[in-house]
């Protein structure tokens, strides 16, 4: 039996030409019937996939690592029954993919995989979809029986209801394009016998003509300057036509002699108004910088250049091929580029293997000249099913690990990738490590009042050691005992190294017993503090040391502007519960400083530590009580 072997292949495109392109080839994925890549989407977390459908049994992969197609995942098949995937896409506020398929006798249906598996969906589970868009909503192109034909739309985010818009009963729908908010559907008339391009501005709501044309339309495609490009069917070959915004339609005369799958025509355009198409006939990938005047063919280490359908990510620049190579089926990915490729950087230290790696150590890769940035990962997993963290925009050579992110006695595994405007090149070789063992900070030391000591003031200051290096909070009691089980004060998560004793809890000639533990950014607690005792005198008197503010004051950072660290400090004049946080100029809270701890009467300061934030603009909030402040801050690195 005779075999086909069908490639996938990513073409970058940039706008400064240089005198070599590149194809930049990538992992294998385990899939034995794909041809088309036919979507690439967000799903809620943010990853853009690949999702390619298969002739012959349907079969569907979707890429796990921001389209760089390191490794790759099956979806189970629709029924094998079904015959060929024509067109899919992916709605962009779930993973949920809908692929319109064609069987072996040309009739087609619209499939949904949703929570791992297939399904018809419903009123269009047996008719002949030949078009699939996720844009706000869902759209499908159907074409054959009458009472079915034209443009549906669904508004369930499942896509599980489906309305027909009867504007449009009249047409064969076989593809659609979205652009600034329009959007485009392009098929056959066939009450006047001629292709026909429709034209929506209010979501598919309704849909007017743009265009009618001798043949039936395959392909559409607009670009950000609402320039608008189809192509038409002949018997042997197809013609490409535009219509530049506000002009009239016209033949590209100068178009490249191409033919297609009957199907559909791979015709997609980028941020750069470039237009590509491919070429069914062997004839690759064509590219045309000046609206279709001219065109160039972009082959340069192609492997196959029988191509049959074309996707493009308008956010990265890069555009998706899927073409037929040889003898069986097998597929892998490319990525093209008109510059030099971005090639994976080398990792430098920890050394791959190392162990007892601290859990803020900083992470060294090697420079890659063309490289803007660095796209940093880490897992537990080695294959990056899952991410402890995932950091892209790195500008340096380097990464200090935040505090909270690893955790002690851990296997972990990283990979580094360059980016430039237009996207990640490949990532790096895998490495790994193991983190250090548990490591508890050390009891803080009593400093006053001292021990065994006669104060003169029934409202003392307690002081203990600064450990902030290693620790993030103190938990201190204060007892008639020392069994600690008559407490006076039992406060937890104190975030400095004192504490006003409020006034009226202690008396004069009775010993007092208090001690202090600490707690690092793990959560491990320190053992407790040597125990000290003091007494109040009998004339001692209720006063409050650092407490003379008669307001509440949220004072000035020091400095301001800092790198990376800065003292926030604000007084209170009387005990109060206290929250400490910190957001972004556009509200999100990115860490909280203190947490609703009760906190003694007096003056306060807090160390905030930025090592993971960038440069910008930021702005702590202060409630202590009822009373609310909030104060910027100004990070410059």
């Amino acid at each position: 039996m005779k075999t086909l072997v069908f490639i996938l292949t990513i073409i970058l495109s940039v706008g400064k030409l240089f005198s070599q392109n590149y194809w930049i080839q990538s992992n294998y994925f385990p899939n034995s019937n794909a041809i088309y890549i036919q979507s690439i989407a967000k799903d809620y977390g943010g990853w853009e996939r690949i999702v390619v459908g298969g002739y012959g049994s349907c079969g569907c992969v979707f890429s796990s690592d921001n389209l760089s197609g390191q490794t790759w995942q099956n979806i189970s098949s629709p029924p094998t029954s079904v015959g060929s995937v024509i067109d899919m896409a992916i709605a962009p506020w779930s993973f949920i993919v809908f692929a319109a398929v064609n069987n072996s006798s040309g009739s087609g249906a619209l499939y949904r995989y949703k929570s791992g598996s297939w399904s018809q969906v419903g009123n269009l589970g047996g008719q002949d979809v030949r078009t699939v868009l996720a844009h706000g909503y869902l759209f499908a192109g159907v074409s054959g029986n009458s009472n079915y034909r034209g443009v549906w739309k669904s508004t369930n985010d499942d896509g599980s209801t489906w309305t027909r818009n009867m504007e449009t009963a009249s047409y064969e729908i076989y593809c659609m394009d979205t652009k600034n908010d329009i959007f485009y559907a392009g098929g056959y008339y066939t009450n006047a016998g001629s292709g026909i391009l429709l034209q929506s501005t209010n979501s598919g709501s309704n849909w007017s003509e743009l265009g009618s044309f001798t043949n039936h339309i395959i392909g559409v495609t607009a670009t950000d300057s609402n320039d608008v490009y189809i192509v038409t069917t002949q018997i042997s070959s197809h013609n490409i036509w535009r219509k530049l915004f506000n002009g009239g339609w016209e033949q590209l005369q100068n178009a490249p002699d191409i033919q297609f799958d009957i199907l559909k025509a791979p015709i997609v355009s980028n941020k750069l108004g470039h237009i590509f198409v491919g070429d069914y006939n062997y004839g690759g990938v064509y590219r045309s910088t000046d609206k279709g005047n001219t065109w160039e063919q972009i082959n340069s280490g192609l492997l196959q250049t029988r191509i049959s359908d074309l996707r493009i990510n308008q956010n990265n620049q890069k555009i998706y091929a899927s073409h037929i190579q040889g003898l069986s089926f097998n597929i892998n990915i490319s990525k093209y580029s008109t510059a030099a490729p971005i090639l994976p950087p080398q990792l430098a230290s920890p050394m791959n293997g190392s162990d007892s790696i601290a859990i803020n150590d900083t992470l060294k890769w090697n420079n890659v000249n063309i490289a803007t940035s660095y796209h940093l990962q880490i897992s537990t997993d080695s294959l990056f099913g899952s991410f402890v963290l995932d950091s892209a925009g790195i500008t340096s050579l380097s990464f200090v690990i935040p505090n909270r992110i690893l955790t002690y006695n851990t296997f972990y595994y990283w990979r580094v990738a360059g980016s430039n405007n237009y996207g990640d090149g490949p990532y790096s070789v895998i490495w790994h490590f193991r983190t250090e063992n548990y490591i508890s900070p050390p009891p803080p030391q009593l400093l006053s009042p001292g021990c065994g000591t006669v104060i003169p003031t029934l409202t003392p200051l307690l002081q203990w050691s600064d450990i902030s290096q290693t620790a993030i909070n103190f938990h201190l009691q204060l007892a008639t005992d020392n069994d600690f089980t008559n407490l006076l004060i039992d406060s937890i998560g104190l975030p400095d190294s004192q504490y006003q004793v409020s006034s009226g809890l202690l008396q004069g000639e009775i010993w007092y017993f208090w001690r202090v533990n600490a707690k690092n950014e793990q959560g491990i607690e320190s053992e407790w503090s040597e125990i000290c005792t003091f007494k109040p005198s009998p004339n001692a008197v209720n006063e409050v040391k650092n407490a003379s503010n008669k307001d509440f004051k949220f004072l000035n950072n020091y400095p301001n502007p800092f790198n990376p660290t800065t003292a926030i400090k604000f007084s209170l004049p009387t005990s109060e519960y206290v929250t400490l946080k910190v957001y972004n100029i556009i509200g999100i809270e990115l860490t909280t400083l203190i947490n609703g701890t009760f906190m003694a009467a007096g003056q306060h300061s807090i160390i905030f530590k930025a090592n993971n934030l960038e440069s910008n603009t930021y702005f702590c909030r202060l409630q202590a009580g009822k009373f609310v402040d909030v104060k910027k801050i100004v990070l410059i690195k």
